[in-house]
């Protein structure tokens, strides 16, 4: 683990850092599969449940932040991580490469206050289920896509003590 963290100017701070970890088995979530008899009364035997696999995983990770203060009223946050695997006996799964952020966070007034998340995480790997051609589904491996998630919200500070406010989570209304 190396980095690096500081100041670019009075109100521009960064944080750089890389890693290289290795772990031997590194629990990873797996989409559990559809059992064979659908006349079940256990839920997560419908597909809809995760197991979890093990293997031994190298991970090197990059991450780099950089955080823009104006004033006290504005502050902006922007965030990057890239990830390289390398597993010993498979894939990894349901971990991404490349993960993206930016916060907004604006006070208008003494009372208002809203602010904007966004987020963006890469393509991973799971298991699922894929038609073979024949009319079966096959159990393998597959590609999960990448997603983009948009929150808002804002803010009223009626009092010290209370606080109305209203947000909107997923706005981009991505299935994740």
């Amino acid at each position: 683990y190396v980095g690096m963290k500081g100041k670019l100017y009075h109100n521009i701070s960064y944080n750089i850092r890389a890693s290289y970890m290795s772990e031997d088995n590194k629990a990873m979530f797996v989409n559990n599969g559809v059992y064979q008899n659908l006349l079940t009364n256990q839920v997560y035997q419908y597909g809809n449940s995760f197991g979890v696999t093990y293997d031994t995983v190298n991970t090197f990770n990059a991450y780099g932040e950089l955080n823009l203060n104006f004033s006290d009223d504005v502050t902006i946050d922007l965030s990057g991580e890239f990830n390289s695997y390398s597993p010993k006996n498979g894939p990894v799964f349901n971990l991404p490469e490349t993960k993206l952020a930016a916060k907004l966070k604006v006070d208008f007034t003494d009372q208002w206050f809203g602010g904007l998340d966004m987020y963006f995480v890469g393509q991973r790997n799971d298991m699922g289920y894929v038609n073979d051609g024949s009319g079966f589904l096959e159990r393998k491996q597959i590609k999960v896509n990448s997603f983009a998630d948009l929150n808002l919200n804002l803010g009223f500070k009626a009092t010290d003590k209370w606080t109305i406010f209203a947000k909107g989570n997923n706005l981009f209304n991505q299935s994740y």
